[in-house]
Parts: C-alpha cells; structure tokens; sequence
C-alpha cells in the first residue's frame, strides 16, 4: 500500500446460490490508512460486460464511516441474478480513498424459457418449456408467470413448481392471448430464489378464418351450408 494513502480492501465476498437477492461483502481500512473513510455506495462490476451497478440500500445502511483499522461486513440488498455464473467485481465509493479489490465468481445458476403461442390450436392457453441447466448449482422454485405486467394464476402444473438441474418442464398457461396477436409480446418467469428471466417473442400468429362452399338449398329456405376453414 502507498504511503500517506488511504486504500480501503475487498477482503471477502459471499453469494448465496438459495437467494439472488442480495450478497455479502468485508471491507477493511487498513490500520495504515492515513485517515477514515466515508463509504457512500458499493459497486459491483461483472467483469463479462464491464457493466456498473451502483448498490445503496445495505445493511448496515450507507453512508457509513469505517474508520482506521475497522473490518466491516454489509449485506447488499441488489439482485445479482443476471450475473450468475460470471467473474464480478466489488468496489466501496469513498471520496478520499482509493480502493484494492479482487474478482468473485458467482454461483452458476443457468435456465432458459421458451414460450409457444398457436393459434391453430387454441387462443385460451399457451405453452411455456422451462429448463434448468445440469451447469445450475441450485433447484429453482418457480413462483410467477407474467405476460407484460399481467400474472397468470392458473397454470398447469400449479406454481409454485420445483425444478431440479438438469429438469425440463413444460407448463401450460391458461390466459387467452386472442388480444396480443400481431404484437411482440414480453413473458417474464420469476423464481422463489429471486432469479428472473424476460422472453421477447416476434410477432404472435394471427387466426384468419376462410369461409368457403357456400351453398342453399332452394327447395328449403330454412338453412344453408358453409364451410370455415
């Protein structure tokens, strides 16, 4: 460590696989440090993207004065759940300090939906495949369905639903989707563990009915035929 410096150190970092909400993190100020430091946000940096997320709401609470030789442990209330699986990075904001750090692997929590919307089958339900990776470290509890902000209470099987790695389930989500067609739709799954994924689709298939073979009967003028297609 320089002289005459401030450094304030990353000394550990914990992620709990069971809750995405939220993770741990020790920070010290070296009993060499020149003065207190004042930590006013914490930053976690995923290494992949080189992506900034600016954490405020800790325990405890920031701003927080961690003077000279003090070890202080803050639980981050921030989903990391988009980052899992990857190298982060964790870093203190303090105005007169400078900051020593090191890259954290995260749990490897890796799943994928595939939502199917046909029309010639039917516009009152749709299908939706959730997989969770044999790479996942954790069982995922599937909690919600939503189209756009709208949740769907009835689905088969009924949330919530436990899917184990390396498990494949398909759902069937009872919603009438008539109302959507020919726009992009957004669906979002949500997990008890706090993990969340967003599925953009193109354009929904539209039903068009063709009415052909008409036909009367002129001796009885009480019906005709026809056929939809």
């Amino acid at each position: 460590m320089p002289e005459n410096t401030t450094m304030l150190t990353v000394i550990g970092a914990s992620f709990n696989a069971e809750n995405a909400r939220s993770f741990n993190v020790s920070i010290l100020n070296p009993s060499n440090s020149v003065s207190d430091a004042t930590i006013t946000a914490i930053q976690l940096i995923g290494e992949k993207s080189n992506e900034i997320y600016n954490v405020t709401d800790t325990t405890p609470p920031l701003p927080y004065l961690l003077r000279i030789g003090e070890e202080v442990t803050f639980q981050c209330n921030y989903n990391w759940g988009e980052l899992a699986g990857e190298k982060v990075r964790i870093e203190p904001i303090a105005g007169n300090a400078s900051t020593k750090s090191k890259s954290y692997l995260t749990p490897s929590v890796k799943w994928s939906i595939t939502p199917r919307f046909d029309p010639s089958k039917t516009v009152n339900n749709f299908a939706l495949t959730i997989r969770n990776s044999e790479n996942s470290e954790v069982n995922l509890t599937i909690s919600k369905i939503k189209i756009f902000e709208l949740q769907i209470e009835n689905v088969t099987p009924a949330l919530p639903y436990v899917l184990h790695p390396k498990e494949e389930k398909n759902f069937i989500c009872h919603e009438n989707w008539e109302k959507w067609m020919n726009q992009n739709v957004t669906v979002t799954v949500e997990t008890m563990e706090g993990y969340e994924l967003t599925y953009t689709t193109s354009k929904l298939p539209m039903a068009i009915l063709f009415m052909d073979n008409v036909s009367f009967d002129y001796n009885n003028t009480g019906y005709f035929n026809v056929t939809v297609k």
